[in-house]
């Protein structure tokens, strides 16, 4: 019921952000996870995936009312019920309604949109020539999900700071043995002069 009634969400969200060209060409809803297939020429981009996961979850938090009627078919798509386009419906037509959102749909959705709990995109990439898949999580899910990545980031950051110290440490290693490898050649070149050890060493050219 979560991923079903997101997916409701997910699509107007898409149709606001990438343009109405958006339409749905294939779903999947289960309990663990959800699908959304539609019509898009190009990748979504990051900034466009943040703004719809951030809008998304606006609207569950909105926690509006989510209303089930039965409808004359030619009048919910008058008054502007999303259809699919090769869906065959009959005289008599359930629509769903939440907040902005308003489609056609038999299936089965959560009382109040902040029953969703959370929103969270974990996957976008294209399926066919102009068709994009978003595949999401809510709920539970949603939070576990963004969990591991909080936590993910947190070990990449300890990850990147031990490195940059062990390379510390080397280029340090590095200096000493170099440094210790110079003397070792000047204590070489030492000439004795009257029992002293002298090293003698011109740097750069010398200025009249």
């Amino acid at each position: 019921m979560r991923h079903h009634s997101a997916t409701h969400l997910l699509h107007h969200t898409l149709q606001e952000i990438l343009g109405q060209h958006v339409q749905q060409k294939g779903s999947l809803v289960s309990h663990d996870r959800l699908r959304f297939d539609f019509s898009h020429t190009e990748a979504v981009t990051k900034d466009q995936l943040r703004n719809i996961e951030i809008t998304v979850n606006s609207r569950i938090m909105e926690n509006s009312v989510v209303s089930i009627q039965a409808m004359a078919c030619d009048e919910a798509k008058a008054a502007g019920a999303k259809a699919l386009f090769n869906e065959k419906y009959g005289d008599i037509v359930r629509t769903v309604t939440m907040g902005t959102s308003f489609e056609l749909c038999g299936g089965t959705h959560v009382s109040r949109t902040g029953d969703i709990g959370a929103f969270k995109i974990i996957r976008e990439g294209g399926i066919a020539s102009g068709i994009r898949r978003i595949e999401a999580l809510a709920g539970p899910l949603a939070w576990e999900a963004i969990y591991h990545q909080e936590n993910d980031t947190e070990v990449q950051k300890n990850f990147a700071t031990i490195k940059q110290r062990e390379l510390e440490k080397t280029i340090e290693h590095l200096k000493e043995k170099m440094i210790a490898e110079q003397a070792d050649r000047l204590r070489i070149e030492a000439k004795k002069i009257k029992d002293i050890n002298v090293i003698g060493k011109r740097f750069g050219r010398c200025r009249p």
